[in-house]
């Protein structure tokens, strides 16, 4: 099998492991994992097919769609497919212990966003300070995780 299983895809560095037993199980599970993830993506658009397709039945081929909706959901789609990429290309150059919480940390913040400016859900004063004091903190954790491992080229 080679060299093949030690992280080598995606034009990835390929890394020396010391067990290699323990390697191939951890390619096996992510190769688990990304056929789990696939179906869940696959349900998802299957869903969201049938929610159409009952809505343009139900509204007898006459469906009401915001115009203004589209451009953002078409732009959403695309920014999600960048920032997987970049995930996966901050996997070659971080470790995946430092990648994967600011791939999981920033989501949030930018979700908080959407909600606040363009949604307009938060309107007291308390809840932009929880927000703001949420997000210096999710700032301060992304750092200190990005501190904690010096980068070696």
């Amino acid at each position: 099998m080679g060299k093949w299983s030690f992280f080598g895809w995606f034009c990835l560095k390929p890394e020396d492991v010391e067990v290699p037993a323990f390697n191939y199980v951890g390619v096996a599970i992510a190769c688990l994992s990304g056929a789990v993830f696939l179906a869940i993506r696959v349900g998802i658009v299957l869903a969201l097919s049938t929610y159409y397709d009952v809505y343009i039945l139900l509204k007898r081929n006459r469906p009401y769609v915001y115009v203004e909706s589209i451009l953002p959901a078409f732009i959403s789609r695309i920014m999600w497919g960048i920032a997987q990429a970049g995930f996966i290309l901050a996997n070659s150059t971080l470790s995946q212990a430092i990648s994967f919480p600011l791939i999981s940390i920033e989501p949030t913040t930018v979700v908080a966003l959407w909600s606040i400016l363009y949604f307009k859900d938060v309107a007291a004063l308390k809840n932009y300070l929880i927000f703001v004091f949420g997000t210096v903190l999710r700032i301060i954790a992304a750092v200190f995780n990005v501190l904690s491992k010096p980068t070696s080229n």
